[in-house]
């Protein structure tokens, strides 16, 4: 006789609540209990754990301002330890770890998936008192994890406040990363093993600090990893006695990193404002179509600061950098003809908005050989933004649109502005409440409330509800058909559910 049989394990979700009906009270409880394919679901809490992932199980959050972990100073927050990329941690504030390695979050090989925390007021610090701390909000070791759509903010650590990378080959995308400390790599360091490939891709990087190297970004090593589509915004590397400081923005060093399509602005540091290369004897770095914007150098290169035997520099804008745009032994490099030193006409640096204007020398100039595909949004790239019926490629982090509306800015409590799009006829309002923005978008019409769609204002008759806001999205009718809605934190470009008529 032949019996056949079969057996199907079905995935189950762990409820977690600390103070009501679920199944475990502990997030902890509920990972020891959980198989490979289980989701352990967090309802809003405090939950005071050091938690340590599954392979395979994902652990998500209701959302970083609702489910909160502290680590109590005893160790990271949540360690992975070889998980796949089916493992993946979402919605939580992470805060209040201490650890050598990734105060917040320890990740060591695999590739799992980090996306849509908050991961704040954590240190790395050597736990004898010799040696380094490294990563204080998240350790990435020999591991290619996913890091996306975290904010990464407060963080300490010797070495990587915000982000540390050792080997392996991560991708570091959309992620806000902020307000960090550290002595070196303010807000990331990278330290690229051999034939390492890390991706660091459309973040903003702003307001971080170290006492040496890298107030923004310290990358070295043996590797190639890239730095593509980035805000690099605000950072400093301060630092004393006779050396000083380097690279207020990114400082590169014995690596091939490759800068490409950035926006490094307003950064500082003793050499080096924008990015300082130095010795580059395990490749040839490379800085390309980027534009270096208003950077301060005290004792020199303000935009860009070189001392290296051979590194490409070329389609860049430096642009007002003091002093000097470019300085240091290999400040000839900056000499290459497609290095611009002109005003990049960003839509509103004063306002965060680096945005190309129409007639910027940034628009269709880069070069193609190094360009990605796509921008700082996710826009896709090349468009052609001088209308010579030819696309090409732009330089800095954003493709300039010229469908975009930009410069959108009340005038007085009620009244919004913004400025013309080429060819428009009119324009669409749309609006919505902030706090479902994440959710359903903008998604109401206001024709009706708009006399006059073809003027560049918009005066808004409606009152939110205390503790409410509204968020606005503006698009422009150009031959009749309605332009771009923009895109999402992902990149995909957004349709809207109830589009005007």
């Amino acid at each position: 006789m032949l019996v056949l049989g079969s057996s199907l394990l079905l995935a189950r979700t762990l409820t977690v609540d600390d103070d009501g009906p679920a199944d475990f009270r502990l997030i902890q409880d509920a990972i020891d209990a959980a198989a490979p394919g289980d989701l352990v679901s967090v309802a809003p809490g405090i939950y005071s754990e050091n938690l340590m992932l599954k392979n395979g199980v994902s652990v998500l959050g209701a959302g970083a301002g609702l489910s909160r972990v502290e680590g109590g100073g005893r160790a990271s927050v949540a360690t992975l330890f070889d998980c796949d990329a089916s493992t993946r941690l979402q919605g939580f504030t992470l805060t209040g770890g201490l650890s050598p390695y990734g105060g917040g979050v320890l990740v060591r090989g695999g590739t799992p998936v980090l996306t849509l925390n908050d991961i704040v007021g954590n240190s790395a610090a050597a736990a004898s008192g010799y040696g380094y701390g490294y990563g204080g909000g998240l350790a990435v070791l020999n591991s290619s994890a996913l890091v996306s759509e975290n904010r990464i903010e407060a963080n300490d650590a010797d070495v990587g406040g915000g982000l540390e990378i050792t080997g392996g080959a991560p991708r570091i995308t959309r992620n806000l990363i902020t307000g960090n400390l550290a002595s070196v790599g303010g807000g990331l360091d990278a330290y690229a093993g051999i034939a390492s490939a890390a991706v660091i891709r459309g973040n903003t990087v702003v307001s971080n600090t170290a006492s040496s190297y890298g107030g923004g970004l310290e990358v070295g090593g043996l590797g190639s990893p890239i730095v593509s589509n980035n805000l690099i915004v605000g950072n400093v590397a301060t630092g004393s006695g006779p050396f000083g400081s380097y690279g207020g923005g990114v400082d590169v060093f014995y690596s091939e990193t490759r800068l490409i399509n950035n926006a490094l602005a307003d950064n500082t540091a003793d050499r080096g404002g924008g990015v300082s290369i130095l010795a580059d004897l395990f490749g040839v770095p490379v800085l390309a179509n980027n534009i270096l914007y208003r950077n301060r150098g005290t004792r020199g290169g303000g935009g860009g600061y070189f001392e290296v035997f051979d590194a490409v520099v070329l389609n860049n804008i430096f642009f007002d950098n003091s002093r000097q745009d470019c300085g240091g032994a290999s400040a000839a490099l900056c000499s290459e003809p497609t290095n611009l030193f002109s005003d990049p006409l960003f839509a509103g640096a004063s306002t965060s908005d680096y945005r190309l204007r129409p007639g910027s020398p940034a628009i269709d100039s880069a070069s193609a050989r190094w360009a990605p595909a796509d921008d700082f949004r996710g826009q896709r790239r090349p468009l052609d933004g001088n209308r010579d019926a030819v696309a090409g490629f732009d330089r800095g982090a954003h493709e300039f649109d010229r469908n975009d509306v930009l410069g959108l800015q009340f005038t007085d409590v009620s009244t919004f502005t913004w400025q013309p799009v080429a060819g428009a006829s009119s324009y669409h309002v749309y609006s919505g409440l902030l706090s479902l923005l994440p959710f359903q978008g903008t998604d109401s019409c206001r024709d009706g409330d708009d006399p006059d769609r073809a003027d560049l204002s918009f005066t808004e008759v409606l009152t939110p509800a205390v503790g409410e806001s509204l968020a606005y999205l503006v698009t422009a009718v150009v031959g009749g058909e309605e332009q771009t809605s923009g895109f999402d934190s992902r990149g995909i470009e957004r349709s809207l559910p109830s589009p005007c008529p």
